[in-house]
């Protein structure tokens, strides 16, 4: 097994031939000069010891020079590990120089570790003057290098991790098998951006520290995570869309601001999950479509404005419980059961509405302070189990502990 690189008239090594053309070296006398030519990125772990082989090409000759070849291992940073001895030297002449050298050992290759071969070109005049000229092919047919590994098959991976990244109608979209997409950068603007891996186990990664969508589609169409990350997000106008069994839409960073933004996994089994310090959304729908889907909103503070929680399939549930929530203009109309777990829960002009039986509202871990304002509340079929509902200053309570059917008492109580 064995991999070809093609020298460039660069200094580098490259895995597909460059534009044809030449490469002068010109030495004094008794001058010996190294002509170094480094790979971006290959083998990194890939690297292994065996034999290496050079076929340098020639147009120009000097019979006064001798070539000879040598490799070495570099790491990440550039910086030379490990060189290999050079080979025997061969007199410049037109045509193929061919060099070999058996069971290299440049060390253990680590990840990002790159290969440098170095042609020396030695002057061998002792006197007189002038200088000499060899020229080397560059192209298809030009110089070459063969080392002793062939570079496994990777997932592709669209990476885009400069300190600052901005997207303005732009499309990334890989489509192989096992892709991942990443953006990691400082800060990421994204306006009018389509982030869309289209297969299995592909997965979009937007983890910055700073992260602004506008008109942004995430669209993964397979098993795929979409998480979301940064320190900082807001989001506007932005479908996030997974639509395949098993898919996740994350939303994890340290503050979330949600405005005309759909959350719409359509799939059985899919989660949506906003988790940050603090998550405000305005004009917000949150509508998982399919049995047993979930949506789970657990910041330490949640304010939701016109906001809107419909799951409604079979077995879904709309969970808050975070330790303040605030709604305002708030309708939670699941069909199934809707759990409210906060330490304190203030609803105003809000409806709470189950329409199946046995979909019950559940105001449950004994939170501090409940109070409906102005509130509908409408219980389909299962017995209620808040202990007391305050409205205008007003109480109500079981007339008999765990019935359904309230009284009215004095607000004193």
């Amino acid at each position: 097994m064995s991999t070809t690189y093609f020298l460039t008239g660069s200094g580098t090594l490259v895995d597909d031939a460059p534009a044809t053309t030449t490469q002068d070296i010109t030495t004094a006398v008794a001058e010996t000069i190294d002509t170094d030519y480094d790979h971006a990125d290959a083998p990194s772990t890939d690297g292994v010891t065996g034999d290496y082989a050079a076929a340098i090409v020639i147009s120009t000759a000097s019979p006064d020079h001798q070539i000879s070849v040598a490799w070495a291992r570099l790491n990440s940073g550039g910086t030379p590990q490990n060189t290999s001895s050079f080979t025997s030297e061969q007199t410049s002449a037109v045509g193929t120089l061919n060099f070999s050298a058996s069971s290299v050992d440049l060390g253990t290759w680590a990840a990002g570790d790159r290969l440098r071969i170095i042609v020396r070109t030695r002057d061998t005049r002792s006197m007189g003057g002038g200088t000499r000229t060899t020229t080397y092919d560059i192209g298809s047919a030009g110089s070459t290098t063969t080392a002793p590994w062939t570079a496994a098959a990777e997932p592709v991976v669209v990476t885009l991790a400069s300190a600052t990244a901005s997207f303005t109608a732009q499309a990334v979209s890989p489509t192989l098998a096992a892709v991942g997409l990443q953006l990691t950068p400082t800060a990421v603007t994204v306006a009018a951006q389509a982030v869309s891996p289209t297969t299995a186990a592909a997965a979009v990664t937007l983890s910055s520290v700073a992260l602004t969508f506008t008109g942004q589609a995430l669209s993964p169409q397979a098993p795929v995570a979409v998480p979301l990350s940064p320190a900082t997000l807001n989001v506007a106008a932005q479908p996030l869309s997974p639509t395949a069994g098993g898919v996740t839409a994350e939303l994890a960073p340290t503050s979330v601001t949600l405005t005309a933004e759909a959350l719409s996994p359509t799939p059985a089994a899919a989660i949506v999950a906003l988790s940050p310090a603090t998550v405000t959304t305005s004009g917000q729908a949150l509508t998982p479509t399919v049995a047993a889907l979930t949506v789970t909103l657990t910041p330490v503070v949640l304010d939701l404005a016109a906001q809107t929680l419909q799951p409604s399939g079979g077995g879904g549930a709309v969970q808050l419980a975070s330790a303040a929530v605030t709604f305002e203009a708030q309708q939670l109309a699941p069909v199934q059961p809707v759990v409210l777990t906060a330490a304190n829960l203030t609803v105003e002009a809000q409806g709470l509405s189950p329409t199946v039986a046995g979909a019950p509202v559940v105001v449950t871990a004994a939170p501090a302070t409940v109070n409906l304002a102005a509130v509908v509340l409408t219980l389909g079929g299962a017995v209620d189990q808040v202990d007391r509902i305050v409205i205008d200053a007003s109480v109500t309570r079981p007339v008999v502990p765990g019935s359904k059917d309230y009284q009215r008492v004095e607000a004193s109580v």
